[in-house]
């Protein structure tokens, strides 16, 4: 089975639209397609981001709540892991790539605007 993480900017698309790549890897967690995982940081920081009130001005934090719940009901929460490598240039990148190495390389899924 494949190992995945995602990367918070996924659940902002999801959040933003129901199309896309984005919602469509959301609709897969869940139903065995792989195993989706997540770390106590990683969760907190999906909370942070998701509730900015700048960021989903449409959305009650009941609305916002939902995603996050829903996600850390259908994946494998991953120790924490002491980094034993370099920092990454964008600091907040390792909250995804630590629970990725955790869980032997797990695929790092992160969708980054083409410009």
């Amino acid at each position: 089975m494949h190992e995945i993480v995602l990367d918070t900017n996924i659940l902002v698309a999801v959040l933003r639209s129901k199309r896309g790549a984005s919602y469509q890897i959301l609709r897969l967690i869940g139903t065995g397609a792989f195993r989706s995982n997540i770390s106590v940081a990683l969760a907190l920081e999906y909370e942070e981001i998701l509730k900015r009130r700048d960021l989903i001005s449409a959305l009650t934090e009941d609305d916002v709540d939902r995603l996050p719940d829903y996600i850390f009901q259908c994946s494998n929460l991953v120790p924490s892991v002491y980094s034993m490598r370099p920092t990454l240039p964008d600091p907040d990148d390792e909250l995804v790539l630590d629970p990725a190495i955790q869980c032997g390389g797990a695929c790092y899924v992160q969708l980054k605007r083409l410009c």
